[in-house]
């Protein structure tokens, strides 16, 4: 019985700390092979995968990996390029973390 309580009490300390990160966008843009609409999106970072949820909480299913870098990124910020006239999400840094969210 301390066991399971011990393991629930844990599982819910690594959920209490995911922290979740929000970033709007303006445009239509691409993120992987999904289509997003303007509006604002949460990012939440767990281990090596990153997870966008939009605004009526779904989540949306994208390739990315997660990247560290040497120093904390003061704000969240996202990098976009366009390539074959699509825009497509390339980057967003995490503002107060040292992680970097890749899409591919």
């Amino acid at each position: 019985m301390f066991k399971r309580l011990a393991l629930v009490g844990l599982l819910l300390a690594a959920a209490a700390s995911a922290k979740v990160h929000t970033f709007t966008i303006t445009d239509r843009i691409q993120a992987g092979a999904v289509q997003l609409s303007p509006g604002e999106y949460k990012l939440q970072l767990t281990g090596s995968d990153a997870v966008l949820t939009d605004k009526n909480n779904r989540r949306i299913d994208v390739n990315a990996k997660v990247e560290e870098v040497e120093r904390k990124f003061a704000q969240t910020s996202v990098t976009t390029i366009t390539k074959d006239g699509i825009r497509r999400l390339e980057v967003i840094e995490v503002g107060g973390t040292r992680a970097k969210v890749v899409f591919e």
